[in-house]
């Protein structure tokens, strides 16, 4: 009897183990493929918002917003549709921004290809930063969090930048400080 119960404990503990490893390996295989598809969902959001700026510009260089692509043009000379247009953008930044902050648009997307490509263009069209200012003290932009200071710090910095040619560009940690994401903080 005590070998018959022997034999049953053996069998019930080799049971389950096997059943723990089996679940281990099926939490592992169900994290992989949420980390896969929260990897893909970002790709998809990155590229709707590329569609987005795509159609901003098309709009710019086919004529129907004629001011926004003079050099040294004032503010006061945008029309209403304009700086609606100057509005529509920043919207579109501001949203990408509230994305990178809930680890939807990942650092090196944000920081390397968004963020720079809107350095260029308020470096090339000053009325964009004419623009936002226009809009901010309208009351404009002010979610998401810290989306206004972010902007206002890169402005300040492209404007020393273009002030003193001995700063080739802005530091990376100083506006990259409301960029960055703790890595733990994108997994959840």
């Amino acid at each position: 009897m005590s070998s018959s119960k022997s034999r049953q404990k053996k069998e019930t503990n080799w049971a389950e183990r096997s059943t723990f490893v089996i679940a281990i390996a099926g939490l592992f295989f169900v994290a992989y493929q949420l980390l896969q598809s929260n990897k893909h969902k970002r790709w998809d959001n990155y590229n709707a918002m590329n569609a987005a700026y795509h159609s901003l510009y098309d709009n710019v260089y086919d004529g129907s917003y004629p001011g926004l692509l003079k050099k040294y043009a004032d503010i006061s000379s945008l029309n209403e549709k304009e700086l609606a247009w100057v509005r529509a953008y920043f919207d579109l930044y501001a949203e990408e921004y509230w994305l990178h902050q809930k680890c939807l648009i990942p650092n090196d997307m944000f920081g390397k290809q968004i963020d720079e490509g809107v350095n260029l263009n308020l470096r090339e069209h000053p009325l964009m930063v004419s623009g936002y200012k226009y809009w901010r003290e309208k009351g404009a932009f002010r979610h998401p969090e810290n989306f206004i200071p972010f902007v206002d710090e890169k402005i300040s910095c492209l404007e020393d930048v273009s002030k003193n040619k001995e700063i080739a560009s802005c530091p990376a940690g100083a506006i990259n400080s409301y960029i960055k994401q703790k890595w733990f903080t994108c997994l959840f």
